[in-house]
């Protein structure tokens, strides 16, 4: 048989349980929306970005490489890097920086964040200063084509160079 005594102590433990409950349910309840949605949106945004592509120009030109534009593509949740590569045979690469993360304000992959409003691109490395990038928004079979020529301009360079020795 339980005394008047312990029936109280449990049933002022029920009570302070109870409060407690009741104070914590709408900061939980904000924390599991915030759990769950976040994501959500993240893969949203990324299905947005597949098969946007993006010509981006260094703004500050201080070096002979950074007359060259760059190519990225974003493909199944990914960005890729496309660009000529100088060696022989002549060919379109196609280097994956991995994953990227959209938001509403800019898109991350490394080493570079892209703001979505100016589309400024800045290359972010701790070891030197960043470097920024003004970019447009480009079809990525447009991207494709403009490859395609670059690569045959060098292919007739070299043929030309060929034929001169």
């Amino acid at each position: 048989m339980t005394t008047p005594k312990t029936l109280n102590s449990r049933c002022q433990l029920f009570i302070h349980l109870h409060q407690l409950i009741k104070k914590m349910t709408v900061p939980f309840c904000i924390f599991l929306s915030m759990l769950f949605t976040t994501p959500l949106f993240a893969e949203e945004d990324h299905r947005i970005l597949d098969g946007m592509g993006l010509a981006c120009e260094v703004s500050d030109k201080m070096y002979e490489r950074d007359e060259e534009l760059k190519y990225f593509v974003f493909d199944r949740e990914e960005v890729y890097w496309l660009f000529v590569t100088d060696g022989n045979p002549l060919k379109i690469s196609k280097f994956s920086h991995g994953r990227y993360i959209a938001s509403a304000t800019d898109v991350r992959w490394y080493p570079y964040i892209l703001d979505i409003k100016t589309l400024r691109l800045d290359k972010l490395r701790p070891s030197y200063p960043s470097r920024q990038h003004d970019c447009q928004v480009m079809d990525p079979k447009q991207i494709q084509t403009i490859l395609q020529e670059k690569l045959e301009a060098l292919e007739d360079t070299t043929k030309t160079d060929t034929k001169s020795e």
